[in-house]
């Protein structure tokens, strides 16, 4: 039974290892800036970006999921963003 099991563990290291290969030969490698775009079409909803509303001037930043610094909620909501939090990115 115990050579039966480790048979199948190496066989299964193998495929594992095979796999890995391939996608480390194959991947599409990305720079920084199309991280970038990747993270905000992930955090920002278009269908809520609305540049005709009109946010207050008091500062109380929140930084964006798409790591940018906005002024206060309103202009993160502005912005599409679907979510935030408290403070300036650091």
């Amino acid at each position: 039974m115990y050579i039966y099991l480790n048979n199948i563990s190496k066989m299964l290291k193998l495929i594992l290892f095979s796999c890995l290969l391939i996608c480390l030969t194959s991947c599409v490698k990305i720079d920084g800036s199309d991280l970038i775009d990747v993270l905000q079409g992930i955090c920002i909803d278009e269908a809520k970006i609305d540049e005709q509303v009109v946010c207050i001037e008091i500062y109380e930043p929140v930084c964006g999921c798409n790591d940018k610094t906005y002024s206060n909620t309103c202009y993160a909501k502005r912005a599409g963003l679907i979510s935030w939090k408290d403070g300036e990115c650091i």
